[in-house]
């Protein structure tokens, strides 16, 4: 596991994006909050709504990281973030 230190309006990941191994980690917050914002599409526009504050203890990545599928959500920090990121490799090795 790697510690992170990120600043506020960081993007950890991104809605619909593509999964390599360069993104694919599982995160945890060990402190500050960071937002889930999801694309919705209606007939003829997309709207982003903010669909959960994520806290310390909270954990976020695991979708994409688990079925290797691109991200369901975009996760942006609100506030300075201290986070733990696992890889798929070291995550199956702690299983």
């Amino acid at each position: 596991m790697q510690t992170m230190l990120k600043t506020p309006e960081f993007i950890f990941c991104q809605q619909d994006e593509a999964r390599t191994d360069e993104n694919d980690f599982l995160y945890f917050i060990a402190k500050g909050k960071c937002e889930v914002r999801v694309k919705d599409k209606f007939h003829d526009r997309y709207e982003e709504k903010v669909a959960r504050v994520l806290q310390s203890g909270d954990h976020f990545g695991e979708i994409g990281m688990l079925y290797k599928c691109s991200r369901s959500a975009t996760v942006i920090s609100r506030n300075y973030c201290t986070c733990a990121q696992i890889d798929r490799a070291n995550y199956n090795e702690l299983l």
